[in-house]
């Protein structure tokens, strides 16, 4: 979808393979030992890595985060500021929109990326000044999705908000200080429950959309789970000192004490074909989120009152386990507002 006209190296399994998809890789190494099912993903795509030493991987992206797999390719270019409106005509949906003010961190700029595609929005856009750039760790961190979503870079924010508004688009900007409320504070038990999250930035992250969107604790295993070190602190802005984080020895089990208490517990899974928002949040609940590459194990999956998926509308089939969240409690937030 995106323009090409310069190469860069991307790292990443997920990024990797939705750039093999979009047929902009001129060129993929595997590291040496790397999992059998992703050069059977690769192998099915028509791809045969170069197997090189992972340190040669190491030095080649400057970063041991690259999951065994680099690629150089055709980066995205950022589209004309009218490319989303035609994105939203094909579909036959109404404009949606994401503006950036002042995002600067490439990491958190894929993952906006990702989420936007992943949830129907049709561009993101962000000023050519205090901006993250398109680099290999915003393509990584988007998942791939910055190869199938308008990305636009305007000069002046303000002047470009009043150029949609001329165009009849309505502007909603978020602010932690308004009056206007999303949830009510006088609300039922909401508990986080993770499985097999092993990233200390991704739980970090939970952290702290758990503790900005009303739950009450976040609860993790002693074995399968990152450790609350110094890189979980930062990625929770804060919130791990404001928010309960309780690990229990065994999930299944405590989930069994949680239900013995009227806890009732849903799970999410892509494949069930109930929606997540069906599901009742008014009474006391408790979230389970699995990894991003396994999702919940099968004894955690059977313990579940409801299964419940998020809709995804684009074409990149799953979100970050933060990100998710995010959704999931927004939904939350939602039903115990009224």
């Amino acid at each position: 979808m995106c323009a090409k006209l310069t190469v860069m190296l991307i790292y990443g399994r997920n990024a990797v393979i939705e750039a093999i998809k979009e047929d902009s890789v001129h060129q993929v190494w595997a590291a040496v030992g790397v999992e059998r099912r992703l050069l059977k993903i690769l192998s099915a795509l028509g791809v045969h890595p170069l197997m090189v030493p992972r340190i040669e991987l190491d030095q080649m992206v400057k970063t041991t985060h690259h999951q065994g797999v680099v690629a150089v390719l055709e980066s995205p270019m950022f589209q004309d500021p009218e490319a989303p409106f035609t994105l939203a005509q094909q579909r036959g949906e109404p404009l949606l929109l994401v503006l950036l003010d002042g995002v600067t961190d490439p990491g958190n700029y894929g993952a906006i990326i990702r989420s936007a595609e992943a949830l129907g929005a049709h561009g993101v856009v962000s000023e050519t000044r205090r901006s993250a750039p398109l680099s290999a760790v915003t393509i990584k961190a988007s998942a791939g999705a910055a190869h199938h979503l308008p990305l636009v870079q305007v000069v002046n924010l303000p002047r470009h908000i009043e150029w949609l508004k001329s165009r009849g688009v309505w502007v909603y900007g978020t602010a932690s200080e308004v009056d206007r409320p999303i949830w009510t504070l006088n609300v039922p038990l909401l508990l986080v429950l993770l499985d097999g999250v092993t990233d200390p930035g991704n739980y970090g992250a939970i952290i702290r959309s758990a503790e900005a969107l009303g739950a009450h604790g976040v609860v993790s295993e002693t074995r399968r789970s990152a450790p609350l070190s110094a890189v979980t602190i930062k990625a929770s802005a804060g919130a791990a000192h404001h928010l309960p984080l309780v690990q229990v020895v065994n999930l299944p089990r405590h989930i069994e004490w949680l239900k013995s208490r009227g806890v009732w517990v849903y799970g999410t899974a892509s494949e069930v074909d109930r929606p997540i928002w069906t599901l009742d949040f008014q009474r006391p609940v408790a979230v389970v989120l699995g990894s991003e590459g396994r999702g919940l194990r099968r004894l955690v999956r059977e313990h579940c009152d409801e299964l419940g998926r998020i809709p995804l509308y684009g074409q990149i089939g799953s979100l970050n386990v933060a990100s998710a969240l995010a959704v999931v409690l927004y939904q939350a937030a939602r039903w115990r507002e009224g």
